[in-house]
């Protein structure tokens, strides 16, 4: 039995149905990537894989481990990837703390 197969199918139809719509990407971006928010992470995906999971198997199943799951991730579909966390200051504002911090 393969369990890498489920595993990509649900890896992909998550990242179908979470992605974060960007239309601004960096032109020297050499692959398309499917971004998710910032407020998801490994363990709540894998989280979501588990519940998903056990809708069609019995409780009773075994489960790949967290650390499985998510070195399948990024050998089967490295491409989905979680949206970088951005600054809302302006390297003004940036310049601007980091000279009060020092005060």
């Amino acid at each position: 039995f393969n369990i890498t197969f489920p595993i990509k199918q649900f890896l992909i139809q998550y990242g179908t149905i979470h992605k974060f719509s960007s239309p601004l990407r960096h032109q020297d971006d050499s692959g398309v990537f499917i971004y998710l928010l910032t407020g998801q992470t490994f363990v709540s995906v894998y989280d979501e894989y588990k519940k998903n999971f056990y809708l069609t198997h019995d409780q009773s199943e075994k489960i790949i481990s967290y650390f499985t799951f998510r070195k399948l991730w990024h050998e089967m579909v490295s491409n989905l990837q979680f949206q970088p966390r951005a600054s809302n200051l302006c390297e003004v504002c940036s310049s601007f703390k980091a000279k009060l911090l020092v005060a």
